[in-house]
């Protein structure tokens, strides 16, 4: 019995939109940083407002923007990727105030 073109046409891919098997590997990265970067994203803001863990949530947003300017990058979502960048900036700066400043300078 010979295959119907929909079982030849794109193997691998993704059957209902088209995409070969290149395209739906990097869609399911994207999704993976996107859903990493939102995880951070949360936890870094719940560890800011506990009062004995501050300085951790500037860790988590720090790995929550890494994931975030991944992602936008390879979406090519450059607004998003510039503000990630602010946003990196600022969790440096928080860590460097609440962790690594005062382990350095005392």
């Amino acid at each position: 019995m010979p295959s119907k073109p929909f079982q030849t046409a794109n193997p691998g891919g993704c059957t209902s939109c088209g995409a070969g098997p290149l395209k739906t590997a990097l869609a399911f990265r994207v999704l993976a940083l996107s859903v990493a970067g939102a995880f951070f994203g949360v936890l870094g803001a719940l560890l800011l407002a506990m009062p004995a863990l501050p300085g951790w949530g500037f860790g988590a947003f720090a790995l929550s923007n890494v994931a975030w300017l991944t992602a936008s990058a390879w979406q090519r979502q450059w607004p998003l990727h510039a503000q990630q960048w602010v946003f990196l900036v600022c969790s440096l700066l928080g860590l460097w105030n609440w962790w690594l400043g005062p382990l350095l300078l005392g």
